[in-house]
């Protein structure tokens, strides 16, 4: 096996027949178009944590391809990454297998759009955050942002759970779904699950946004 690497893009896997799984190494964050063509022999690629960006045609006509292993949602994903891969069957994300044919088409996009209808109801938390994971890729994605508001209240409280700030902020400034009446509960949420970050990330919002004047108020727990 061998890679062709420019600085963190992997411009070209050249093939070993007899080798049937590969699995890139961490530190690669771009796969460039077409570094997969016709590897007539992979059957499953192994993809690192560092990876942001699958390019279009990355794995054009890898007939045998029959599953992609991610360490991490990547961000930018080619819609035709996977074109002319008859046999790929799964995608498995985070430990979570996804059917790539239940998406009514071969593709790595179409794949992680059904995370957030088919795997909330995993009992893992770290499944549940795949969701987030695509809000911060496209905060303006309808479909998403109308699952989270279905399922707002689990949803947000695992992002406290799971000390993911940024997260939190972003979603703060799309100002979706937080609204006065429940913002008190997740700040005492906050508060019993010590993470007193997002306490205060929670009662700075408040105070902003709802403009109250009492300092006892602002400082409510």
């Amino acid at each position: 096996m061998s890679l062709e690497l420019y600085q963190q893009l992997l411009l070209k896997y050249i093939e070993d027949e007899d080798r049937k799984e590969v699995i890139i190494p961490e530190g690669v964050r771009e796969i460039g178009e077409r570094t997969f063509y016709r590897c007539q022999a992979l059957e499953k690629v192994t993809l690192p944590a560092s990876l942001y960006r699958i390019s279009n045609f990355a794995f054009q006509s890898c007939e045998k391809l029959s599953c992609i292993e991610l360490k991490n949602y990547v961000y930018n994903t080619g819609y035709t990454s996977v074109h002319n891969c008859p046999n790929l069957k799964h995608v498995i994300l985070h430990g979570t297998e996804i059917p790539v044919g239940l998406a009514g088409t071969r593709s790595l996009s179409a794949a992680f759009q059904m995370i957030a209808e088919r795997t909330f109801f995993q009992v893992s938390a770290e499944n549940k955050m795949l969701v987030w994971h695509m809000f911060q890729a496209d905060p303006k994605d309808m479909k998403i942002m109308l699952y989270i508001g279905k399922n707002f209240d689990e949803l947000f409280r695992i992002l406290i759970d799971m000390h993911q700030l940024e997260i939190m902020k972003k979603f703060l400034l799309a100002g979706k779904f937080l609204i006065e009446k429940n913002i008190d509960d997740y700040i005492q949420y906050a508060n019993q699950k010590q993470r007193y970050e997002e306490q205060i990330l929670l009662t700075e919002y408040k105070f902003r946004t709802y403009s109250v004047p009492d300092i006892d108020e602002k400082l409510k727990l």
